[in-house]
């Protein structure tokens, strides 16, 4: 039988050390990826919320300024990728845009749980 009396390898407090100095690594990184999913996340939403806005001022844009109600408010839900956005239509918020039958004031606000994430205000008017 060979014995062996130079053994390679790790000792216990190598591999104790090498695991603290790991966690200590860990703990510095892993905040910075929560913070950098939580801005994808963020950015994802706010990017759904304008293609809803397109998608609303789109549909809009197909009918007749003088069609569109001159006061008041709607609302619709709208699907884009993974969320569901509430899209509020109001109409001649400044009336003074609202004069003529053929130009309506638009402020379409992006709500999403309640919170608004993305509001835009256009004039429609109808081209000869």
């Amino acid at each position: 039988m060979t014995r062996y009396s130079n053994q390679q390898g790790f000792s216990l407090m190598e591999v104790i050390v090498s695991m603290a100095l790991l966690g200590i690594i860990s703990a510095g990184i892993v905040p910075g990826f929560l913070n950098y999913f939580a801005t994808i996340t963020t950015n994802d939403v706010r990017t759904g919320a304008v293609n809803a806005a397109q998608v609303r001022l789109d549909a809009l844009r197909i009918a007749n300024p003088a069609d569109l109600p001159s006061s008041g408010s709607d609302s619709v839900d709208i699907n884009v990728g993974n969320y569901i956005f509430t899209v509020v239509t109001t109409y001649c918020l400044d009336a003074s845009y609202c004069e003529l039958n053929n130009t309506r004031h638009l402020h379409v606000d992006v709500n999403r749980n309640a919170e608004t994430i993305y509001r835009v205000e256009t004039i429609y008017t109808q081209l000869k």
